[in-house]
Order: structure tokens, then sequence, then C-alpha cells
């Protein structure tokens, strides 16, 4: 997390988590576990340093920056949708915040571009259900743009049975190539256009790449 937030801090940007089979269960894990303890606080500090910009005084000196920092209606209470974290209210709680790992303030002059917030993205490939259906309700709602990659007939992304739920939105691809993908499949779907989840072969990591090249071909087929 410390280096994570260290990057994003310097560099913000998008943050991608990807695995294929018990990579992509770890993948869900990873994402929710940034999103919920390393995104806000990254996002927190992102729109401190704007306001600090919007304040500049080139001094190393805290005295003779402004004594507080922006109110609660700049920073508004945590929220996990938004990605915006509360920021402390005095001088001492702020120069805490600006001391964690990779979270160390900059006194330049110079205004930073400014970066709303970054965003988590998760996509796994073949991955087993992963947790209850509270857990997945959680994720999803957490973690709204995430993708699960399925190629039709893989045993794996059945298992384990019983009360274990998927998350995020279904992608069901083809084993041979040939180009075929639902997005999001209804139930009609599933029952009229998809096969039984009983093939261990289609849960190799060839047959996902196959079925992703053939989607990638046909779309560049129906593009010329």
């Amino acid at each position: 997390h410390a280096v994570l937030r260290q990057e994003l801090s310097r560099e913000p940007s998008t943050v991608f988590f990807t695995g294929h089979s018990l990579g992509g269960a770890l993948a869900t894990f990873a994402s929710l576990d940034v999103t919920l303890h390393t995104i806000p606080r990254v996002n927190a500090f992102l729109k401190y340093r704007e306001w600090q910009a919007s304040h500049a005084v080139p001094s190393e000196d805290w005295r003779a920056r402004p004594r507080h920092p922006p109110g609660p209606r700049a920073f508004p209470a945590a929220d996990l949708e938004s990605g915006v974290l509360h920021t402390p209210h005095s001088p001492n709680a702020t120069r805490r915040l600006l001391s964690s790992p990779g979270l160390e303030p900059n006194h330049s002059s110079a205004p930073h571009k400014f970066v709303k917030k970054c965003k988590v993205y998760m996509y796994n490939f073949g991955s087993p259900r992963v947790g209850n259906g509270s857990f997945a309700q959680l994720f999803n709602k957490v973690v709204p743009c995430s993708y699960r990659v399925v190629v039709d007939g893989d045993i794996v992304t059945g298992l384990p049975p019983s009360k274990y739920r998927h998350v995020g939105t279904q992608i069901l691809i083809d084993s041979v190539g040939a180009g075929s993908i639902i997005i999001d499949p209804s139930f009609v779907e599933r029952w009229l256009r998809t096969t039984m989840k009983s093939s261990v072969a289609v849960h190799s990591l060839l047959v996902y790449r196959k079925g992703l090249i053939g989607i990638k071909l046909a779309a560049e087929f129906l593009r010329s």
C-alpha cells in the first residue's frame, strides 16, 4: 500500500488488477483492498494538493501558509462511491496526513495538474467464486468497474458451489476463437446459448487467449 500510495501521489493514474484462475480470485481481493484502504487516501491527498497549489506560498515554513485547510464542504465525509476521504482540519493533523508514507507535501509554487480521482479496474479470467452474497454486494458497490471473462463451459468458474457468488460483470466468450461474445448475459441467454460448465480443458489460459484473439479479429473484420 505504501509503495502504491507513493506512486499514485507522484503520478495519478488508473490502477488495473488482473489474473487467471486463482490469480483472478486474488485480483478480486486485491482490488477491493486497495479501493478501500489506498485510493480514498490518495484522492484526499490529491484534492488537498490542488487546494495547496491554489493557495501556494513559496516557503518551507508552515506558519507562512493559511492556518486552516479547506472546510468540510471542500472535503466531504468519507464516501466509498466518490472516493473522497475527510481531511483533518488542524495543522498538526494535516501535517501527520502528509507525512504518511508516499504522501509528502510538495511546497513548489508551480501548480500541479489536478486529477479528480484515481480509479480501480479489475479484470479476471476463469476465476472461481470468491465470496458469499454479502461480499459480492459490497464488492460491486465499491469496485463497479470489474469484469469477469469466462470461456463457455469452463468448470472452474462454477466453483465453489452453494452459497458462493460471483462479482462484477460477466463477459462470456467461446473456446474456439469464433469471435462470439456476450456481455452480461441474461438468464435466457445463459440458458439458450451457453453450455454446461463441465470442461476442465477450456480453463487453460491458451483457450482464453484464443477466444479473445477471435473477438479481436472479428472486430477488425467488421471495421474493414
